[in-house]
């Protein structure tokens, strides 16, 4: 259990999600629909599909610099990023998940996802390729979690360790998750 919690410790402190400036606020809802009813998203709604082709599916992402069609703002907050549209990591690169808890001054919940050997070389490439520039995480084509690359990763494990979302919120996504494998 300590080394669990210490591998978890250092993929947060490896790759770091963006703060809310508005955490005072109370809790908001990514999509409303999606976190009381994870069943009904993009996967369940192809016409979506059929009229937007800036739609990015679940995974990970490089961010770019170049403004292009790919805009997203980031869950719970004002900030705007420009994705590469060729994913890194998708759903079906998903083993298995865990829900975690941090033991830091700040509790921190994150959802843990262990990858497949596939997405393991590609995340392990990503992220060597990323060092202090930033990735980011899309759940049905909503922006979730932008985090910068301290080192790279090759133990093939990612997390949404952004400290925005409850339990229940990262019960919902990894949900949605694992409908897309």
């Amino acid at each position: 259990m300590k080394n669990r919690s210490a591998l978890f410790f250092s993929l947060f402190l490896v790759l770091t999600g963006c703060k809310n400036s508005n955490s005072n606020q109370p809790d908001q809802k990514i999509g409303d629909r999606l976190l009381e009813d994870p069943e009904h998203h993009i996967k369940d709604s192809p016409d979506i599909l059929k009229h937007d082709s800036t739609v990015l599916y679940t995974g990970w992402y490089y961010v770019v610099d170049t403004p292009n069609s790919y805009k997203r703002q980031l869950d719970k907050s004002d900030e705007i990023y420009y994705l590469d549209p060729k994913p890194i990591i998708t759903a079906k690169n998903v083993t298995t998940f865990e829900i975690y808890e941090s033991n830091t001054d700040k509790k921190y919940i994150g959802l843990a996802m262990r990858l497949d050997k596939e997405g393991t070389e590609n995340w392990s490439n990503a992220t060597q390729k990323a060092i202090m520039k930033k990735l980011a995480f899309i759940l049905d084509n909503r922006l979730l979690h932008v985090g910068t690359v301290y080192s790279q990763i090759t133990g093939g494990v990612t997390a949404l360790n952004r400290g925005s979302y409850s339990r229940q919120e990262l019960e919902s996504i990894r949900t949605i998750i694992e409908s897309e494998k």
